[in-house]
């Protein structure tokens, strides 16, 4: 039974033959092969290519083991550190939340209020979309609210908003309490 192998290394493509031993058949382009003809009596081709075979699946071979080894510790790594960091925004969202929503005007408030409200599903499933409520809603203050900067990563930056959100909620729901029912 023959059974064929085509591989492609450096651009040239080497066809692999096992039958009872092993065959190749090399196939170059005709620029390289005028130049290997030329110094045919000096190059071995085929030990050449042995040894850069060798060469490459070494490479190969340590590449992957290194990336096996290394992968799973570095993505635990930083999962644990993206954790932290969403915690760490969201709980400093909460309290600019509260903050603002302390001080804030109950028209400003309520704004809020219904900006999440119309919107919930989309800024449940897009943490940034809050960002963008925040923005209209709380204009006149916004600036001044001790935020994550610009170049912080996307998901911090979700995560505060959502936490100021969560702030702003609880007020809310206390005020929802303490009004008298109609």
């Amino acid at each position: 039974m023959l059974v064929r192998y085509t591989y492609t290394v450096y651009n040239i493509r080497i066809i692999l033959e096992e039958a009872i031993g092993l065959k190749v058949t090399l196939y170059i382009p005709d620029a390289l092969h005028q130049r290997l003809e030329q110094h045919r009596n000096r190059i071995n081709a085929s030990a050449v290519l042995q040894r850069a075979l060798e060469r490459e699946l070494v490479s190969l071979e340590t590449v992957r083991g290194l990336a096996d080894d290394n992968m799973d510790t570095a993505i635990e790594r930083l999962l644990s550190e993206r954790e932290e960091l969403e915690g760490t925004s969201r709980e400093r969202g909460v309290t600019e939340g509260l903050k603002w929503a302390l001080s804030a005007s109950y028209e400003d408030f309520a704004r809020v209020v219904r900006g999440y409200t119309r919107n919930r599903k989309q800024i449940m499933g897009h943490p940034m979309e809050a960002a963008q409520l925040l923005k209209k809603a709380c204009a006149p203050t916004w600036q001044s609210i001790d935020k994550p900067e610009q170049s912080a990563p996307v998901v911090a930056k979700g995560a505060f908003c959502l936490g100021f959100l969560n702030g702003v909620l609880q007020v809310w729901e206390r005020l929802q309490q303490a009004s008298p029912s109609e």
